[in-house]
C-alpha cells in the first residue's frame, strides 16, 4: 500500500511539471481550437449521385478524423503528465496514421478515399501511407510501442543502475516533443476541417509560429549526443 501512494505522489508531481510547460497550454489551446471547430458543425443529409457526395464525403470523414484527432491527443496528454511517456508513442502512432489518412483524403477529389476510410476500408497498406510522408524510422519506433511485445520493456533497460525502470519517470524533452507533434496535428486538422465547412479562424497562423517557435526551443534545449 505505501509502495502505491508513493507512485501516485510521483505521478502527481510528474503532472505539475508537465502542466506547466509552455508546450502543455499550446497542446491544451490548439486542442481546444479544433474542438471549437467540431462543434460548429451541422448535422448534413444528402440526396443525389455519388459523384455529387464527393464533397460532403471529404468533410464528414475530415470531421470524424478530427474527433479522433482530439480525444488522441487528450489521452496522450493524461499520459505524458504522469511521466510515462513510452507509453504515449503509442497513441503518437495513432496521430500520425491519422494524418496520413487525411492526406490521402485530401489528396482525392473524388470522395472515394472519404468513403473508403469512412467504411473501415483503409487500414490496408497504411504503413506505405505513413512512410511515404513520413521518416521510416519515425513509423517503425512509434510501432515498437504499440504491441505487447517484451521489446518496450527492453528500452527501459538503464545501464547505470542495471535495471529495468518501473515507475514514472520525467523525461521534458521527449514530453516537449510529444505535445509540440499534437499542437500541429490540431492546427492543421482544424485548417482542414474549417475549410472543407466554410469557416474563417483567424488565431492559426499564430498558432503555427508559437509552434514552430517551440520546436527551435526544443533544439536549443536538448543535449547534444555523445
Amino acid at each position: 500500500m505505501a509502495e502505491q501512494i508513493g507512485v501516485a505522489d510521483h505521478e502527481a508531481r510528474m503532472r505539475g511539471k508537465a502542466e506547466s510547460l509552455a508546450e502543455w497550454q499550446l497542446a491544451e489551446d490548439t486542442a481546444t481550437g479544433l474542438a471549437l471547430v467540431l462543434l460548429r458543425g451541422e448535422p448534413r443529409t444528402f440526396e443525389g449521385t455519388m459523384e455529387e457526395a464527393a464533397p460532403i464525403l471529404r468533410a464528414y470523414s475530415q470531421e470524424v478524423i478530427g474527433i479522433r484527432v482530439f480525444r488522441t491527443i487528450r489521452a496522450s496528454m493524461a499520459v505524458l503528465a504522469c511521466g510515462y511517456a513510452p507509453e504515449a508513442r503509442a497513441l503518437d502512432r495513432i496521430l500520425v496514421e491519422l494524418v496520413a489518412h487525411r492526406k490521402v483524403i485530401l489528396d482525392d477529389p473524388t470522395g472515394g478515399e472519404a468513403r473508403r476510410w469512412l467504411e473501415g476500408k483503409s487500414d490496408r497498406g497504411i504503413s506505405a501511407k505513413v512512410n511515404a510522408m513520413q521518416p521510416e524510422d519515425l513509423y517503425r519506433n512509434l510501432s515498437q510501442d504499440s504491441h505487447g511485445d517484451p521489446r518496450s520493456v527492453w528500452r527501459l533497460y538503464d545501464p547505470e543502475s542495471e535495471s529495468i525502470l518501473l515507475g514514472p519517470k520525467w523525461d521534458p524533452v521527449k514530453t516537449r516533443a510529444s505535445l509540440l507533434m499534437h499542437a500541429g496535428v490540431a492546427i492543421d486538422q482544424t485548417q482542414v476541417v474549417a475549410t472543407l465547412n466554410g469557416l474563417q479562424v483567424n488565431a492559426l497562423s499564430e498558432a503555427i509560429d508559437h509552434v514552430k517557435a517551440g520546436w527551435q526551443r526544443l533544439e536549443e534545449d536538448a543535449p547534444t549526443p555523445e
